[in-house]
């Protein structure tokens, strides 16, 4: 009786530390779905403000290429009045 005792407090023992085993991994893998998570949200944010940025370097390059038409056509009509006199 002695030893069908002992063997159950011992598999009740060893289910108790696996179990606290299975307790820590499950903690841990939640702890790095977190961080993936905020992870995920910091690049979508980078995403975000690349995306803005991007925008306003195609409106600075268009309103740079209007003046720069501008300024050829004055500098165009201004050489053809020199030429002209």
């Amino acid at each position: 009786m002695n030893s069908v005792a002992s063997s159950i407090a011992s598999a009740v023992e060893e289910q108790a530390t696996a179990t606290s085993e299975i307790s820590v991994s499950v903690d841990q893998a939640a702890q790095g779905t977190n961080e993936v998570s905020r992870s995920i949200v910091v690049v979508s944010k980078g995403a975000s403000e690349t995306d803005a940025a991007s925008g306003s370097v195609v409106e600075a390059s268009e309103l740079l290429m209007e003046q720069s038409t501008s300024m050829r056509q004055v500098v165009e009509h201004f050489l053809s009045e020199v030429n002209a006199a």
